[in-house]
């Protein structure tokens, strides 16, 4: 129920997103994020219900969406014409439209199982090698990642409604540029990581967790090297999206995923957690020249 409600926020997100007003998208979320907590503290804290809670927030996540997103899109000035528009004939929905629009956009559903998939198969082989403590540990250790997954998201998000416009008007240039600055930011980003993690993993993760992950700061190190490199290619998978490359991206995922694959069960038997992060490894470095090669392809023949 909680969910229906956010993928009904995310519809009007993404018509937001098209107009460059992520502004009002942030805010939408920060309450969201604050009512989640709230009512998540009180259902579960208070009256030690974790049902209580999750409806509590649902219904939290609901008035947002009435009071704050919907209303939010009328006082949003469209410079263009908006999804909603286009797919709104003179007699309401045009589903021959909408159903054009579900062909193109499956191939990205396809993409996120496979992302998805990706993230679980090294802890799929560490629980199936040595058990739930070892995949406790290693699931900790890689969460470090999302603290700069978030700011390449948000970054990415921002800007991929600039991208389309570029790569649509054929402006290679300027495409191209504003890749080099996200690509720059990703790997500033990822070096950033490196170094706390050379620097400052094994009392970080003492203080984070215990003591007895502190152990595992090798781990740590190659999670934020696989980290680094994710972010410059997610980066690269944004411009992707935005050249509206979306069918080539269900195979490239699908190498990668094997990839991962193959280098979880050769690596982890017999080198344990370090075997999953350089699993993880090599397959952020698959994904990372695979879609450099496409998008490096792809803005070549746009820019003839």
């Amino acid at each position: 129920l909680a969910k229906g409600v956010e993928s009904i926020s995310d519809i009007a997100y993404g018509s937001l997103q098209q107009r460059e007003r992520m502004d009002r998208i942030s805010h939408s979320m920060m309450l969201r994020g604050l009512v989640a907590i709230g009512a998540l503290w009180v259902g579960v804290y208070f009256a030690g219900s974790v049902l209580l809670g999750i409806l509590a927030m649902a219904a939290g996540w609901g008035v947002v969406l009435v009071y704050f997103d919907v209303p939010g899109l009328s006082r949003v000035p469209s410079k263009s014409a908006t999804i909603g528009s286009i797919l709104h004939g003179q007699h309401g929905l045009e589903w021959p439209k909408l159903l054009r629009l579900a062909m193109v956009a499956a191939p990205l559903g396809v993409v996120m199982m496979l992302l998805s998939l990706n993230t679980s198969i090294p802890r799929y082989v560490i629980q199936h090698s040595f058990g739930e403590r070892s995949v406790g540990i290693f699931t900790a250790v890689a969460y470090l990642m999302v603290v700069g997954t978030t700011v390449v998201s948000a970054l990415g998000q921002s800007a991929f409604p600039r991208l389309a416009q570029y790569f649509s008007r054929g402006d290679v240039p300027q495409f191209r540029l504003l890749m080099r600055k996200l690509i720059t930011v990703g790997a500033v980003l990822g070096m950033a990581g490196i170094l706390v993690a050379v620097t400052a993993g094994r009392p970080m993760l003492r203080i984070f967790f215990r003591s007895d992950y502190a152990a595992s700061a090798d781990v740590l190190t190659c999670i934020m090297i696989a980290a680094a490199i994710s972010y410059v290619a997610s980066f690269l998978c944004y411009g992707l999206t935005a050249a509206r490359l979306f069918k080539v991206q269900a195979p490239l995922f699908a190498v990668v995923t094997l990839v991962t694959a193959v280098a979880s069960i050769v690596l982890i038997p017999g080198h344990g957690l370090i075997g999953a992060a350089w699993a993880t490894v090599l397959g952020t470095i698959a994904q990372l020249i695979g879609s450099g090669v496409i998008l490096s392809r792809s803005m070549a023949a746009a820019a003839r």
